[in-house]
């Protein structure tokens, strides 16, 4: 999932960054809304990550209404990688 400008909403999506991919990010949030409602990511292979998070994204949500969110890290990933600024989530 990409965005640019506009909104990222997501309720209850399943998302595999691959093992075999290297650099790569499940949710990319450059700018605009990001919510997260019970998604689930899990990242391996190098350097990955679930969400990449620029200061320029808000605001940022990521909840569980009706089931919790969760990312499962494997490797040198990250879960959650967020640039420049402070986010409460």
């Amino acid at each position: 999932m990409e965005a640019s400008g506009g909104e990222i909403e997501d309720t209850n999506s399943s998302i595999n960054v691959d093992t075999n991919n290297a650099n790569s990010n499940g949710v990319y949030a450059k700018q605009g809304k990001l919510t997260l409602d019970g998604t689930r990511i899990t990242v391996a292979g190098p350097s990955n990550n679930g969400v990449i998070v620029f200061s320029t994204a808000t605001p940022i949500n990521i909840q569980g209404t009706n089931r919790n969110a969760a990312f499962d890290v494997d490797g040198s990933s990250n879960g959650l990688y967020i640039t420049k600024r402070n986010y409460s989530c």
